[in-house]
């Protein structure tokens, strides 16, 4: 859920790219991955606020990654440590 943010800057899904043969699954256009959408941006904060429960920080690092592209959560978490020094 974190490239939607990431790599579209926040925009609708069909924006940010999308694999040139079938089935057309929506992926990031730098890095190539897959892409998900959530309903509503009220629906994507209330599902990072029940997960920042069981991890701390998790809504931090989202926020940083916004116009950011890494190919896995855990590339984008290392180097969010790296920038910020908060692990």
């Amino acid at each position: 859920m974190f490239t939607v943010l990431a790599a579209s800057g926040g925009d609708i899904i069909e924006k940010a790219g999308a694999i040139k043969s079938p089935p057309h699954f929506p992926c990031c256009p730098f890095c190539g991955s897959l892409l998900f959408q959530h309903d509503s941006e009220k629906a994507f904060w209330a599902g990072s606020k029940e997960y920042e429960e069981t991890h701390p920080g998790y809504i931090a690092l989202i926020k940083w990654l916004k116009g950011k592209c890494f190919k896995s959560i855990s590339e984008a978490a290392v180097a969010y440590e790296a920038e910020t020094g908060i692990h």
